[in-house]
């Protein structure tokens, strides 16, 4: 899955237990034994108006921007 800045993805929430979408504001690449690849996903989620999400949180691209 090629995510980009701006497309629309549909993520598994594990705070609201439930599936959600929202558009990719950030992308942080993976650093050897730091951290791994983050995206900054902003929904209308209970957790807040933004997340970071492992690429494994990530369903499918809904939209590319």
């Amino acid at each position: 899955m090629n995510v980009k800045v701006g497309d629309i993805v549909k993520f598994i929430c594990d705070y609201e237990h439930t599936k959600n979408e929202g558009q990719v504001l950030r992308i942080l690449e993976k650093v050897n034994g730091m951290r791994p690849q983050l995206f900054l996903v902003q929904s209308h989620g209970v957790k807040g108006p933004k997340q970071w999400l492992r690429p494994s949180r990530i369903i499918p691209i809904i939209s590319e921007g």
